[in-house]
């Protein structure tokens, strides 16, 4: 039945955190786990719900798994031992069934127990998985493969075997490898500690080959013990072959001579247990116990062990008695008995713990814990037995077993010592207790107190009742002084020791006395100082070479010695070396002063940091081409000439009616929310950008006197019969002629009509059905006008990967043509939106790698001119920026993105050519005549500035004249010319893209590229009306689609 641990209410009760600092126990994992489980009592062993011991646990050891601290959870900190203990609880529950797992939707809410049925439920679906993978594939090749194994490890066996005089097994491996000893046929089987294996293990040994069966036991001591208590109380099954043919009357053979317990303690069970025993002659020569007036003492006391009585069952624990046990065992080890010599036993496994919660490892390392049913067939020159049990109720449950006392009392070599509530024990009539207890008292080895006395004072005896008793003897001896004297010379400090007589382990605490050769007394204990004084550590004022004055240690050089006072040296740049005096001057100075950078802002950095490395914190607060202010800082603008995106909400209303909630860019993305066109019979499921299929219904429009006989999705005809009209979308009652005249009004623009007074848009009044049908058809035909195919743009993209990919550079534009490709493969349909996007960034790129392979030609780190010089990484820098900008944008740019891009490709295609120039020029050794080394350099200068901070951007113009100069250079010094393709193609790269959806006064649709607005009049190819305009203006009767 399982239980859980025993609480403690003492003070002495230590965190599981100190259990690595505690004495080891043989099988602590198993003891562990078995202490949850009740010894059984004679009559009564039920098993008890593992769920309630769960609660019962946390409530009375106050330390959960998890604990909630306000509305975060935190983990307590455990080690590994504690670890490995919560696990092994954890791991004891149920897995979770299967629909109680699939309705979990938050493993925070679920309590400890629950979590590990959880973990359970998933660790065992998947190794059924597994499994079932494993069973499916392999299963054949698996068992033929352990098959011929089999054979071939039998083989091996068999023929070593055969060759031996003496096999040893276990009873479970004789079972296990039968086959093995039907091939070996051994005549005789030996079968040691018979009386406490099972029968059948013993019957499953003795195969057709034996002739002689020979069993060694004591069938007086402890019994088999089946895992389920109903085969024994039921079917005997705790009865072995061994003890059940003697109670058969069969022929045996008794060994009388007992070579382990001095005879005082060998009385004990002969004659109550025993008729006969003999002494053999090695165990007359014990010496008796150091420092303990008695070999063997029953220690009586009245202390009630802790009551569970309205509890489940847990092991017993007596505090008193483990307090008692624990004290002795020390007492004992000061006695100079080695560890190793001395065994504490207990009845109960709870009452080993608690022993052991108690006993560091530093006092008592290498003493033995054990509990009775585990110790027979062991044995120890000195035993410790707790008996534990002591309440009113006289029940001592199984301590009334005669094997398991014959066991507890004949384990003892030398010294035997005994505690517990003896009263209990004689009030339990027809139990052996009894009469040993009577005979113990005859022999005066029963007492309330324990005698113990000095080994060195002999004529000091005290009697120990308590566990704090033990205080009158600190040292194991008596509290007189030690008064030995040292090899040192100074007095023993301690008190009175039997142990440790030539004072080897002793160690003297007083100051050592001698005199250092520097004249400085040593200032080390004395047992420190026994092989000699180490060098003198006292510190003194000593002169350094480089004149500080500094507190070193007596003995160390000043000439090896490191200053470290702070170096007071000047750097080149004016300030001081923070470093200490024995350092190497840093050449990088660390002395943070105000910066101005070239955006003009300024900041707070190291000297030696160079402007170019320093990104500026401060807010960009730009105007932005959309109207809405820049909320990035100035070095995430890259100091104005590369906005990041507005983050502001677009805010426009849609012609589907929502409202666009992507941030700020140049052209709405299509609306991604659920189409809300409907009519009386359906809606339409699908996205609002996706084309809608018409309703093939027929039209709900009737009265009686009218009925419309087109499908739904149809034009309808008109009706003119009505005064006032309730719309049904919004419920406002409206004048008809005020309403038809608002509904028939020409819009600059293709959109829904909406109501008049609350801007809700009509989509269900059959009055208006031909109205709200043609906008749809409208909406129709532009959106399946602006998807295209992404098969085209893949081409592009290959082409483009083709046409970079064996430059040097093609790294760096690597992963912006990859999430071009990811963008296309994602969709089946791109909008007109992404389309520019992917357009223009399949022609940047070229440009980029172009500008990338430029630079790798010049092969210098800067070109220095007059007053300024050009860092080419820095500009290298530059190009990756833009490349990184595109790249996060996901090819959703606003318009001030755009501006942006177009004008910095402008400054970096200028800067890259001018610089190309430089170099070409310093390479060949060219010298420019003043007026031209004057406008090259005034020329660089300007472009560099451009776009920084409030300085504006290169214009169309400075274009022109860089590459007037770089012709004219070229020209005249044969540098090779720069054609006028290559300057076209980067403003067609960089030209925006984009453009608007008009309807011509027939309602045929038309676009109008670049900037979208009407500059050109022109002819409909569809019915031949004029469409477009001049100067913005639409030509009339033309509209605008706002998609």
């Amino acid at each position: 039945s399982h239980e859980e641990p025993s609480t403690h209410s003492d003070d002495d009760n230590d965190d599981d955190d100190d259990d690595d600092e505690l004495v080891e126990v043989d099988q602590e994992a198993s003891l562990i786990e078995n202490d949850r489980i009740s010894e059984p009592e004679d009559t009564d062993l039920r098993p008890i719900s593992h769920h309630k011991l769960t609660e019962q646990k946390v409530k009375q050891s106050g330390k959960p798994s998890f604990h909630k601290d306000g509305s975060e959870w935190m983990s307590v900190q455990m080690n590994d031992r504690s670890r490995q203990k919560k696990i092994k609880i954890g791991i004891s529950n149920c897995p979770m069934k299967e629909q109680e797992a699939d309705a979990v939707k938050d493993v925070l809410l679920l309590t400890n127990k629950q979590r590990w049925m959880l973990y359970r439920y998933w660790v065992q679906r998947l190794q059924h998985e597994r499994f079932d993978y494993v069973c499916s594939s392999h299963t054949d090749s698996y068992e033929a493969t352990c098959k011929k194994y089999t054979s071939i490890k039998d083989e091996c066996c068999i023929y070593v075997l055969r060759r031996m005089d003496v096999v040893g097994m276990t009873t479970t491996g004789a079972s296990k490898h039968c086959s093995l000893l039907r091939h070996i046929s051994p005549r005789i089987v030996l079968v040691e500690e018979a009386a406490e294996v099972f029968e059948a293990h013993v019957i499953a040994a003795l195969l057709p080959s034996v002739q002689q069966l020979v069993m060694i036991g004591d069938h007086k001591q402890l019994r088999p013990k089946p895992s389920n208590y109903d085969l024994e109380r039921n079917f005997n099954f705790n009865v072995s072959l061994f003890e059940r043919l003697i109670n058969n009357k069969m022929p045996f053979v008794t060994l009388t001579s007992q070579h382990r317990m001095r005879p005082e303690i060998a009385h004990l069970i002969c004659p109550h247990i025993y008729n006969h025993i003999e002494n053999s002659e090695n165990v007359l020569k014990y010496e008796p116990i150091k420092g303990v007036g008695k070999d063997i003492y029953f220690i009586d006391h009245r202390w009630p062990e802790l009551d569970r009585s309205g509890e489940e069952k847990y092991s017993h624990v007596n505090t008193h008695e483990a307090k008692y046990m624990v004290a002795l065992c020390h007492h004992l080890l000061r006695q100079g008995y080695k560890p190793n010599q001395i065994t504490m036993l207990t009845m109960y496994r709870g009452q080993l713990l608690e022993m052991r919660r108690r006993m560091k490892k530093a006092d008592f390392g290498g003493v033995r814990i054990a509990v009775v049913d585990d110790f027979q067939g062991e044995e120890n020159d000195i035993i410790l037995l707790s008996l534990v049990r002591s309440n009113s109720r006289k029940d001592i449950g199984f301590l009334k077993t005669s094997n398991r006392i014959c066991v507890s009392l004949s384990r003892a070599k030398k010294g035997f010592y005994v505690i517990g509530n003896l009263s209990m024990f004689r009030g339990n009539d027809g139990t052996v207790w009894v009469n040993i207890l009577l005979d113990m008292e005859k022999r005066h080895c029963i007492g309330r107190a324990l005698p113990l006395y000095c080994q060195n004072h002999p004529a000091y005896k005290v009697f120990i009742e308590t566990p704090e008793d033990f205080s009158k003897c600190p040292e194991g001896g008596c509290l007189e002084k030690c008064l030995a004297r040292l090899k040192c010379g100074h007095m023993c400090p301690r008190l009175c020791h039997p142990y440790d007589q030539e004072h080897v382990v002793c160690k003297c605490e007083k100051r050592c006395p001698k005199q250092l050769p520097c004249g400085h007394c040593c200032e080390l204990r004395c047992y420190q100082c026994e092989k000699g004084c180490p060098p003198c550590s006292k510190k003194v004022l000593r002169d350094m070479t480089c004149g500080h004055s500094i507190l070193l240690q007596c003995h160390k050089d000043p000439k090896k010695a490191f200053c470290t006072e702070v170096c007071n040296k000047k750097l080149p740049c004016g300030h001081l070396c923070k470093l200490k005096c024995s350092e190497t001057c840093s050449k990088l100075c660390q002395v943070r002063i105000e910066k101005e950078l070239s955006c003009g802002h300024t900041t707070q950095a190291k000297c030696s940091e160079h402007l170019q490395d320093l990104n500026c914190n401060a807010p960009c607060s730009s105007k932005l081409l959309c109207d809405h202010t820049c909320h990035g800082t100035c070095g995430q603008c890259r100091n104005g000439r590369l906005h990041i995106r507005c983050a502001a909400n677009c805010g426009r209303t849609l012609p589907c009616g929502h409202i666009c909630d992507f941030p700020c860019t140049s052209n709405c993305p299509p609306c991604n929310k659920q189409c809300t066109n409907l009519c009386n019979h359906s809606q339409c499921p699908k996205k609002c950008h996706e084309p809608c299929d018409p309703c093939a219904e027929d039209c709900s429009w009737q009265c009686d006197h009218f009925k419309c006989t087109k499908r739904c999705g149809e034009l309808c005809e008109t009706e003119e019969d009505a005064r006032f009209i309730q719309l049904q979308d919004c419920k406002h009652v409206l004048e008809v002629k005020s309403l038809d005249t608002w509904m028939n009004e020409s819009e600059s623009e293709v959109q829904f009509k909406s109501c008049p007074k609350c801007k809700t848009v009509i989509r269900r009044h059959l009055r208006y059905g031909n109205i709200v049908k043609q906008s749809l058809i409208d909406m129709e035909s532009i959106k399946r006008m602006q998807l295209a195919n992404e098969d085209k743009l893949l081409g592009e993209v290959e082409k483009l990967t083709k046409k970079v990919t064996n430059s040097k550079n093609y790294d760096y534009i690597k992963g912006t043509i990859e999430l071009i490709q990811a963008l296309l493969s994602a969709r089946k349909q791109l909008s007109q939106h992404y389309i520019y996007a992917v357009q223009n960034c399949t022609l940047i790129i070229p440009e980029v790698v172009r500008l990338l392979d430029v630079l790798e030609l010049v092969t210098c780190e800067e070109l220095s001119y007059k007053t300024f010089v050009v860092s080419l990484p820095h500009l290298k820098n530059d190009i990756l920026n833009l490349l990184k900008v595109i790249q996060e944008a996901q090819f959703v740019f606003c318009d001030q993105q755009i501006y942006d891009i177009f004008t910095e490709l402008r400054r970096i295609k200028c800067t890259v050519e001018l610089c190309d120039v430089k170099f070409k020029l310093t390479t060949q050794s060219r010298v420019l005549k003043a007026s031209e080394e004057q406008a090259l350099s005034s020329l660089t200068c300007c472009i560099l500035k451009r776009g920084q901070g409030k300085c504006p951007k290169v214009t169309e113009v400075e274009e022109g004249n860089v590459a007037h100069l770089i012709a004219s250079l070229s020209k005249l010094y044969n540098l090779g010319p720069v054609t006028e393709s290559e300057r076209i193609g980067i403003v067609k790269a960089m030209g925006p893209s984009q453009g608007h959806w008009f309807k011509c006064p027939d309602g045929h649709l038309y676009y109008i590229a670049g900037c979208g607005g009407a500059m050109v009049k022109g002819k409909c190819p569809d019915c031949g009306n004029k469409v477009g305009g001049r100067l913005y203006s639409l030509a009339k009767g033309n509209q605008r689609a706002m998609l």
